[in-house]
């Protein structure tokens, strides 16, 4: 996949313009592990803002470490699927062997208790879409249960925005780079 090149017209320019401005507003609550955050260095990728460098993007070792009980919660799990993205982060083997562990005991639990569970917040599904893929060989049956989830009835998407992001994290899921 290539990116598109500058010249792609008005749509992509105001398109990056206002992911440009999404990152500058964010990168005032830069804080380790915020979804909000790392969602948006996500979908910005490589389109530099002032403020979100490659470092701050990160999972380190410290915050990994700091986190290590709360592995079932999946924030923790989400916030460790988009560093798992990040292909320089130095904590990989760390962060793939505790997110393992979780990802199992995540399967064990029903996504659709309430509106509040993980399946209805986008910067988590996008993360857990995340882990899964970087798991994807190691844990292949997750990548199928969390399919599931995105295809069921039960998952009403409250908006086209969030319908698109759904499938976008399914195919994630089965879409890997060569």
């Amino acid at each position: 996949m290539t990116s598109p090149s500058s010249d792609s017209g008005p749509a992509m320019a105001y398109a990056g313009s206002w992911l440009a401005e999404a990152g500058r507003r964010i990168s005032t609550a830069t804080v380790p592990g915020s979804l909000e955050f790392l969602l948006a260095c996500y979908f910005l990728g490589s389109t530099p803002v002032s403020g979100l460098s490659r470092e701050t993007r990160q999972l380190s070792a410290s915050w990994l470490e700091e986190n290590r009980g709360r592995l079932g919660q999946t924030p923790v799990q989400a916030a460790i699927g988009y560093g798992l993205a990040d292909a320089s982060t130095g904590t990989q083997a760390i962060a793939r062997s505790m997110l393992v562990s979780g990802l199992r005991r995540l399967m064990n639990r029903n996504p659709f208790t309430d509106r509040l569970t993980f399946a209805y917040d986008l910067p988590q599904v996008v993360g857990i879409g995340l882990a899964a893929q970087a798991l994807a060989a190691d844990l292949p049956e997750f990548s199928e249960w969390f399919a599931d989830i995105l295809q069921d009835d039960r998952l009403q998407p409250s908006g086209r925005f969030q319908a698109l992001l759904y499938q976008h994290v399914h195919a994630l899921l089965f879409w890997s780079v060569i």
